[in-house]
């Protein structure tokens, strides 16, 4: 006697899958059942990490007898201007602190630029020009980073990171400046040697951001500085 179920006489039957493992309309997934992802939207109907496809509960990325095996790459990070590195940005907010620190002792506590008999209150007002200097410099450092992500429409990413990281390299930069005046015989050494200390530590710090804002971002920060040391020359 035949039987009447269509289930049991055509179980591949494409009426029958549809009818099986169609969702309910009203149903709604938060998250992957096998790897707990969140699940990317309303109308999405396989993970994209896992690859389960929620309609026959299989994964894409396993070979089947109807479908072959399917690679699910992960999506590509996003790139950023500031990107995370492995030391967090306390712990270099903490180092440029600390060579900050040393850099405003070294120029109170020597003749600085080769001025000999320079009095007291000449180092003290070197000190404070070296740390309102490298205060208006950070903040241009962020603007900069502004700046350079609308030019090369990158995501500047975390501001903390990038902060402390142009405020070691400005810390590097102002401890060469402050050197005792037998490194340096004449002022323009000084600045070339601090231009170059700044350079070498951004290139560093920014190295894992994208080429053209890691070139873009210290060269803008650079011009903006020189515009502000010649309004402090004025």
């Amino acid at each position: 006697m035949p039987d009447d179920d269509p289930k049991q006489s055509d179980p591949s039957g494409p009426a029958d899958d549809e009818g099986l493992y169609e969702l309910e309309q009203d149903e709604s997934v938060e998250a992957c059942p096998s790897c707990g992802e969140p699940w990317p939207s309303e109308d999405a109907v396989v993970c994209i990490k896992c690859g389960l496809n929620l309609r026959t509960n299989q994964k894409v990325t396993e070979a089947t007898a109807d479908a072959p095996a399917v690679e699910v790459d992960e999506p590509a990070p996003t790139p950023l201007i500031c990107q995370p590195g492995w030391l967090s940005w306390k712990v270099i907010a903490g180092a440029a602190g600390a060579v900050l620190l040393l850099a405003v002792i070294l120029s109170a506590m020597t003749i600085p630029l080769g001025e000999e008999g320079a009095e007291s209150t000449f180092k003290a007002v070197e000190s404070l020009r070296i740390l309102i200097f490298v205060v208006l410099a950070e903040g241009l450092g962020l603007l900069s980073v502004l700046l350079t992500s609308r030019m090369t429409s990158v995501d500047a990413g975390d501001l903390r990171i990038g902060a402390t990281r142009i405020g070691m390299a400005l810390a590097l930069a102002a401890l060469v400046w402050s050197l005792p005046w037998e490194f340096f015989s004449a002022r323009v050494l000084y600045a070339i040697g601090a231009s170059l200390t700044y350079a070498g530590a951004m290139w560093l710090l920014f190295r894992k951001a994208p080429d053209v804002p890691r070139k873009v971002l210290p060269a803008m920060h650079f011009l903006m500085m020189i515009v502000l040391s010649l309004i402090a020359l004025l």
